[in-house]
């Protein structure tokens, strides 16, 4: 059987050794704490100890190979664990490469199964070329990838390094500004307030206005250094059963996704992307019997008539051009401005509630942050009604879409086949004029409709009931073609002539 590259040694000491300070973390302040410092170097070479321990155990006692139809697994060293997973289980294989495997040109292969949950079986790690040449051996033996290398087309999508510059400047990194407003401005919060206490309260207030700019600008700049680092790179082949992606700079990660499991579609586009007339494709994969689907890009950056055209192959049948949109009922923006309405009330409220408590800059600067979390608000309300024309869904005979957005538009779409269930939601203001707010799902991914007349949910439905009723007829057929054994051809009698 195959062994594990002697890499694994060090590349496993890293997370257990993670695991292993947080877990001895309290012992250690205990020590400090209470004057006996010396102990903490008896609890540092435990740690090393057992984690080095473990790493060696681990290289040392795995074991792994490829039968017929299985994948062989063997660990353990005092408690032995042997694993057979079937090959027609097999959903997806992918590599991953962190900066570490990457310096010693290791990868770690994961297998997910429709009987597991997410990554099954964890291979950790490999030589790249071996890493590379098992995953081609479990797809071909899984029919999942064609086994002759000259047959593999040229990359369906390739990402250069012109569009990857642009996709990342262009990309919507709201998250990554608000997450470093609050973390990383939040801890130097203090610090900024003591500075500003000394300062007259405008001086103050445009003080906390650059401070906040600053930060949004850092958390721009971040969201768009992270988005190169992670789509560095980005390749998609599509075989006969299989699309392969590989993407990633640092972190280099592969995946096969089987086209016959994707029951998701998502096109993205920010507003530079609208103008430049590029888009961003993303597919999601079902989840059933403890499989973990995924939502993984299939194309980035491209022209949108590409991603149009792919969006049709995924889903056949599906021409987003020519989609009849139907605008999303009226009752959604009202009730949308009734709830930014209450939010910004209350926002002024506490900002009078802390200027008559505290005064001074200190008001001054609260005053500051709590405008700007009015002032998201009242963008994402001006933004919701820009978007009004735009904000839409169809209903066609193979797939329910749904476009909404305007600083960062998705159109998102699920084939009517991958339906699992519907849920409609009606408060009592909206039963007068007939509206509810529908979210389809599949077995993994949701699609969300903001306002709908109940006769768009009653065509749904019905095409709904269709396509299960086809369904139902194409497997009933099936099994009638399968349960009916072939004739055996009479043998030919001669008859004699006189």
């Amino acid at each position: 059987m195959r062994r594990l590259h002697p890499a694994t040694i060090v590349v496993a000491i890293v997370p257990r050794l993670k695991e292993a300070v947080q877990a001895a973390l309290p012992l250690i302040i205990g020590s400090v704490a209470s004057g006996h410092g010396g102990g903490g170097d008896w609890i540092a070479a435990a740690i090393g100890g057992f984690t080095g321990l473990f790493a060696i155990g681990t290289y040392w006692t795995s074991r792994f190979d490829l039968d017929d139809n299985h994948i062989i697994h063997k660990t353990g060293w005092i408690f032995r664990k042997d694993r057979r997973i079937p090959l027609v289980q097999v959903q997806n294989v992918s590599l991953r490469q962190n900066v570490l495997e990457r310096v010693f040109k290791v990868a770690t292969v994961d297998v997910e199964t429709a009987a597991g949950h997410g990554h099954d079986l964890k291979l950790s790690v490999l030589s790249l070329v071996d890493a590379e040449r098992f995953r081609e051996e479990i797809l071909g033996a899984a029919h999942l990838s064609l086994p002759d290398k000259e047959k593999v087309e040229e990359p369906l999508v390739r990402l250069n390094r012109h569009d990857l510059i642009y996709g990342g400047l262009t990309e919507n990194h709201l998250l990554q500004m608000v997450v470093g407003m609050f973390t990383v401005g939040g801890s130097l919060l203090a610090v900024g307030i003591k500075m500003v206490a000394k300062l007259p309260p405008l001086a103050a207030a445009f003080a906390a206005v650059g401070y906040v700019v600053v930060l949004f600008l850092g958390g721009w700049l971040w969201g768009a250094g992270s988005y190169i680092l992670k789509y560095g790179g980005f390749v998609v082949h599509r075989e006969e059963k299989v699309f392969r992606i590989s993407h990633g700079l640092l972190n280099k990660v592969q995946m096969a996704i089987r086209p016959s499991r994707i029951e998701y579609l998502r096109l993205t586009t920010t507003i530079p992307q609208r103008l430049m007339r590029r888009t961003s494709l993303h597919v999601g994969t079902a989840s059933s019997f403890g499989e973990a689907g995924v939502l993984a890009p299939i194309a980035l950056f491209v022209e949108r008539h590409v991603a149009y055209a792919s969006a049709s192959d995924i889903i056949p049948g599906l021409d987003i051009a020519k989609l009849h949109w139907r605008p999303f009922d009226p009752v959604f923006y009202r009730a949308r401005v009734f709830r930014a309405s209450i939010f910004i009330a209350a926002l002024v409220a506490l900002g009078v509630w802390i200027g008559v408590a505290t005064g001074g800059a200190v008001a001054a600067v609260v005053s500051v942050m709590l405008g700007f979390l009015g002032l998201i608000s009242l963008t994402n309300l001006g933004a919701l009604f820009l978007a009004r024309p735009e904000n839409s869904f169809a209903i066609t005979e193979d797939a329910i879409v749904v476009r909404q957005g305007y600083f960062h538009q998705n159109l998102s779409a699920i084939p009517l086949e991958r339906m699992e269930n519907m849920a409609l939601s009606q408060p009592w203001w909206w039963r007068r004029r007939r509206s509810v707010t529908l979210s389809v799902q599949g077995m993994k991914h949701r699609l969300h409709v903001g306002a709908l007349q109940e006769s768009a949910v009653e065509e749904l439905m019905a095409r709904w009931r269709d396509k299960i009723d086809a369904r139902e007829r194409r497997e009933a057929l099936a099994e009638v073609a399968a349960s009916i054994e072939p004739m055996e051809p009479e043998p030919e009698t001669q008859v004699a002539v006189p």
